[in-house]
């Protein structure tokens, strides 16, 4: 032991002094990691933004733009990435950040592009770099969970493009999936951690904790009290959100008012239906937007449908968080960000996948309907319209 301990002083001072080759070691430690599933999703996963790039470059020229570098990259910069943006740079109570209606959007996301930022000068490409190393998280997830077909009907969905632009979905799928996987091996200390940090990001950490509780009760009888009492720590991301505005607003329903005065509050779901079908299909309303509250329609059906399966096949715990996330957003006002709700309701693309294997004209179905509202959400996004 006496004469190793030099030895290894010694070497330890070469590898500082070798710090890029330490670097490349570390990646080819995490690379050795990487199943060839995991590898071909990551090659999907980049597969996917090259295609929305393309898009992304046809329209700043459908639009009439001309300074490509700068309105390229404004292109990926719309709607929620502006308020994420804010609150990154300004926080929540600065005079430059418009409130209450910034009350409305998580902390998480503004501060994984706060973090980006120091890396990067542009505040939109610090949320796409997020977006970039979230989604490829996701994307090994959902690839173990169900194959490089699950994989494909995720970055295929209708609104997968909210998963490379800055916006929040990306980072919670990165949080969520793994906090569901280490349920799984129940390994509920990561679980409460990793629950924790995703209600940071979305409300939909609320759904995920839920689930994970019904997990807990329903996978270990004998050690129900321990495994749940660790899983109901997720909530601890919301609560501790809920705090904060409190603090800086003495309000407990600062969040509440933030979503009614984005027009969203709770009614009941036929009279949420009926303001979303006229939004959708009466006459003099703006094309674009009743295309779009007419995806929100479709999306919700597939969310009651989607969850209307699981119960039949007693998946008690992915039931629980896809159901409350649905129940919700068919509750309130009229139907809003439904794709996006679908987009982070995984277990469907690994029911889809599972059915492919046996019946791939499923997946065939599915591709053929999705990949076009996809192209045309995303057309939507980039040409400043809004979109779901």
């Amino acid at each position: 032991m006496l004469q190793q301990e030099p030895v290894d002083a010694v070497a330890k001072e070469h590898e500082h002094a070798a710090g890029g080759l330490n670097v490349r070691q570390r990646a080819d430690r995490i690379l050795r990691h990487l199943t060839p599933v995991d590898r071909r999703n990551l090659g999907l996963w980049a597969g996917a933004h090259l295609a929305l790039a393309i898009l992304a470059w046809m329209s700043t020229w459908m639009g009439g733009q001309r300074s490509i570098y700068n309105n390229l990259v404004g292109t990926y910069g719309q709607w929620d990435c502006v308020w994420f943006e804010q609150i990154a740079g300004h926080g929540y109570f600065s005079g430059h950040t418009q409130t209450p209606d910034a009350y409305a959007f998580w902390p998480g996301q503004a501060a994984a592009i706060a973090l980006a930022h120091l890396l990067v000068r542009n505040w939109v490409v610090a949320g796409l770099l997020v977006s970039l190393i979230a989604g490829s998280v996701a994307i090994v997830c959902i690839g173990r969970l169900g194959g490089q077909r699950a994989a494909l009907y995720l970055v295929t969905a209708p609104a997968a493009m909210y998963l490379i632009v800055g916006y929040s979905e990306a980072l919670f799928l990165a949080l969520a999936l793994p906090a569901w996987m280490a349920a799984r091996r129940r390994d509920w200390r990561l679980v409460a951690l990793l629950a924790a940090c995703a209600g940071l990001v979305r409300i939909d950490g609320l759904y995920l904790t839920a689930g994970l509780l019904v997990m807990a009760l329903t996978s270990e009888p004998g050690r129900r009290i321990r495994s749940t009492a660790w899983a109901s720590l997720g909530a601890a991301g919301p609560l501790l959100y809920e705090v904060y505005l409190w603090a800086g607003t003495g309000s407990w329903t600062a969040y509440m008012q933030a979503n009614r005065a984005w027009g969203l509050w709770f009614t009941w779901p036929w009279t949420a239906f009926g303001n979303t079908w006229q939004r959708a299909f009466a006459p003099g309303l703006p094309p674009d937007q009743a295309a779009m509250f007419q995806l929100e329609i479709a999306c919700m059906a597939a969310g009651i449908a989607l969850t209307l399966v699981l119960l039949w096949r007693h998946a008690w715990p992915e039931a629980t968080y896809v159901g409350l996330m649905f129940i919700t957003l068919g509750t309130v006002a009229y139907y809003q960000s439904v794709p996006r709700a679908l987009l982070i309701s995984w277990p469907l693309y690994l029911l889809v996948a599972k059915a492919a294997e046996k019946r791939p004209w499923v997946g065939q179905v599915y591709l053929w309907a999705c990949v076009p509202l996809a192209v045309i959400t995303a057309v939507f996004f980039f040409l400043g319209r809004w979109a779901v």
